[in-house]
């Protein structure tokens, strides 16, 4: 509990202050969607440390490593159901999340040819950066799904550019 007060607190002036102007309700979601992806990413991070470098194979593997947040699993859309039990069951995870893991451990973005996504990639994040989990396709009016990246920031891309990466 103590790790989302303080998560909360470091996260919120990015959100407040975002390029200066005013965000809509679906910009801030988006964001707290990021910074859902950030701690999906961290825990996974934890659990190839504690593996020897194995990768989770799936998000019931992710979630012990969340000290029972489970919360951040579950995207902030309405509509999106997240039923009482997801909250506290982890068994249910899986099928529930609002996100993905990557299951190769070494998929990179490509250098070459995938648009916006790699010139962003190229000039912000180290070579061997993975990508290790994404938000379910379709989730956004705006069409764009973010894929998490274990130097642990977030890219959002257009849905092009995502299906251009072959993740799923």
């Amino acid at each position: 509990m103590l790790f989302a007060a303080l998560l909360f607190l470091i996260l919120l002036p990015s959100v407040i202050l975002h390029s200066g102007n005013a965000l809509s309700i679906e910009q801030m979601r988006q964001i707290n969607s990021d910074n859902n992806i950030k701690c999906i990413a961290h825990f996974t991070l934890q659990y190839e440390q504690a593996h020897h470098g194995k990768m989770p194979k799936t998000m019931k593997d992710v979630a012990e490593y969340s000290d029972g947040l489970f919360d951040y699993f579950y995207p902030p859309i309405p509509g999106f159901s997240t039923p009482p039990d997801s909250l506290t069951n982890i068994d249910v995870i899986d099928a529930r999340a609002g996100y993905c893991l990557v299951h190769a451990s070494n998929f990179t973005i490509p250098t070459e040819g995938v648009g916006y996504s790699t010139k962003a990639y190229n000039s912000t994040h180290p070579p061997n950066t993975k990508i290790l989990v994404y938000e379910k396709p379709s989730l956004w009016p705006d069409a764009t799904v973010a894929i998490g990246l274990s130097d642990l920031t977030v890219m959002r891309l257009s849905s092009k550019d995502f299906e251009a990466l072959k993740l799923q």
